[in-house]
């Protein structure tokens, strides 16, 4: 048992050293994180793409809005601010800071909800302070939605097709269970060893004390094997 439990944690040991060659590693059908990252660029760029459409939408209304002022149909128009791309460029596709002048998807309705006219009459509503017409903010937050729950979801997809969640329960294991085998194995080790040299002396007298018995008890047959035989006594 306790060799199968070292094997295990040796085993878990190398893979948590080298995850990507190791036994281990051999039976778990893992990514390593650079082919993890390019898995997801798919969905990163699907992202991005959403966020794209929704911005050519505000800068739309933006546009008609100033369009609209220019010609004295509004007085104060209303400039929705763009929704922020959580992702650079490709193809890194690096995280970036979203600025202050952006809204979020994540926060979508409380960022846009305040721009959500209550008609569907598209100039009727650019003509409000509500711009965005109920029809188009409702599809909006739809697809918003979706992006966040797809965004929110990317870091666990991440620890799945990498496996890290694996090296993750593995360093729990090694710390939690694994360190303290090793040290309650060296004990026992130790305490074979004290036992073996505290025997070791007794071992000794034994096999004195057993030869001297066996050599009387030699004497003895000899002496009375002499005295049936009328012979000298044997010293």
């Amino acid at each position: 048992m306790c060799s199968v439990a070292i094997d295990s944690c040796q085993a878990m040991e190398a893979y948590d050293q080298n995850p990507h060659n190791s036994s281990i590693a051999r039976l778990l059908p893992c990514l390593t994180p650079l082919a993890g990252a390019e898995a997801l660029s798919g969905a990163k760029k699907a992202i991005k793409t959403v966020i794209k459409r929704s911005n050519n939408a505000v800068d739309l209304l933006n546009h008609q809005e100033e369009r609209m002022a220019a010609s004295g149909d509004i007085d104060h128009p209303t400039f929705l601010p763009h929704v922020c791309d959580p992702f650079g460029p490709e193809p890194e596709l690096l995280p970036r800071e979203c600025s202050s002048a952006e809204g979020s998807f994540a926060n979508f309705e409380d960022d846009y909800g305040k721009y959500r006219c209550e008609s569907d009459d598209i100039e009727a509503c650019l003509a409000t302070p509500t711009p965005i017409p109920n029809f188009a903010y409702m599809e909006a937050m739809q697809a918003m939605n979706a992006t966040k729950d797809v965004y929110t979801t990317l870091p666990t997809v991440f620890r799945v097709i990498t496996c890290n969640f694996v090296k993750v329960t593995f360093e729990d294991i090694l710390e939690h269970h694994c360190a303290p085998l090793k040290v309650g194995l060296t004990v026992l080790w130790i305490a074979f060893i004290i036992a073996s040299m505290a025997l070791m002396p007794l071992l000794v007298l034994w096999i004195v004390h057993g030869k001297k018995v066996s050599d009387n008890r030699v004497r003895y047959l000899l002496r009375q094997k002499a005295a049936e035989l009328g012979l000298p006594p044997v010293c």
